[in-house]
């Protein structure tokens, strides 16, 4: 497995803040009976539960989601990838997964990059890097 820093997480004390502003919505609107606006506040609660972990492995690209008691995999193999292209910023860099017509870009260590290359030509003999 490969370190990615395109994960998404709420740090803790953005996590009460959000919980503190969804309650505060969803009691004001309840007292005052708007109703349907509670839905907003219960929207914002569960969106402070969302987590999102991007892991390279040698088989395949996977991308876990969740949000409270839903949990989302994807895999993206790395037989399937048509193109990649890798971007260099000092010490980081960026990938590109296309596949077809959707694609995503991953943030890595630049010394990680020779490895990934190896993975993907390994599985995919037709893929594009540039």
């Amino acid at each position: 497995m490969i370190k990615t820093y395109s994960n998404k997480n709420l740090t803790p004390p953005i996590k009460v803040i959000v919980w503190v502003i969804g309650i505060f919505i969803i009691l004001v609107n309840a007292f005052n009976g708007g109703y349907p606006n509670c839905i907003l506040g219960a929207f914002i609660i569960y969106l402070s539960g969302f987590k999102k972990e991007i892991r390279i492995s040698n088989e395949a690209l996977i991308i876990e989601m969740n949000a409270f008691k839903t949990h989302y995999v994807q895999e993206i193999a790395f037989s399937e990838i048509e193109v990649i292209k890798i971007e260099t910023l000092g010490n980081k860099s960026f990938i590109h997964f296309i596949k077809k017509n959707a694609g995503r870009k991953i943030e890595v260590d630049k010394e990680s990059i020779p490895e990934i290359k190896k993975w993907i030509c390994d599985k995919n003999k037709n893929v594009i890097i540039s």
